[in-house]
């Protein structure tokens, strides 16, 4: 398989080159594994990922503690608002953070819940018919519709 140019990243007036990736297809499943080369690399999916999300668009950050499910999620905010110092909090205590930008951002954390029924009091599902939501640790709900992007880090 032909490997594409790198692609620009994120505040950048280069080229950054995410790393090596390998893509394989079965029926109407498609996987594409890319290994991201630091943090930079993780950035530049972000804004990379930001321009073609809509509201009802489910992205789910899979991975460990210290993973990068924050920073890629800051990225694609800060790409949406086309403000590469806006400050964009974890959302880690409060759970969620709202961003009414167009389109409209709900940046979820469910690291903290110990029940998949706690999901209902988050506004999570309310957020799915009217934002981009990005959700870090999806494990946490119990399940989810197919129709989702599943990004592991």
């Amino acid at each position: 398989m032909t490997r594409p140019a790198p692609q620009a990243g994120f505040n950048s007036t280069g080229r950054i080159d995410y790393g090596p990736f390998v893509m394989s297809s079965s029926g109407h499943y498609h996987e594409l594994e890319q290994t991201l080369a630091g943090e930079h690399a993780t950035i530049a999916l972000g804004a990379g990922l930001a321009p073609i999300l809509r509201p009802g668009d489910l992205v789910c950050l899979n991975g460990g503690l210290g993973a990068g499910k924050t920073t890629l999620a800051r990225a694609v905010i800060r790409t949406i608002a086309g403000d590469a110092a806006l400050e964009v909090p974890s959302p880690s205590f409060a759970i969620a953070q709202l961003y009414d930008l167009t389109p409209p951002v709900a940046h979820f954390d469910f690291f903290r819940l110990d029940d998949p029924a706690e999901v209902e009091d988050t506004g999570f599902r309310d957020s799915l018919c009217e934002r981009v939501v990005l959700l870090e640790w999806p494990d946490r709900t119990g399940s989810l519709a197919p129709d989702r992007l599943d990004i592991e880090l």
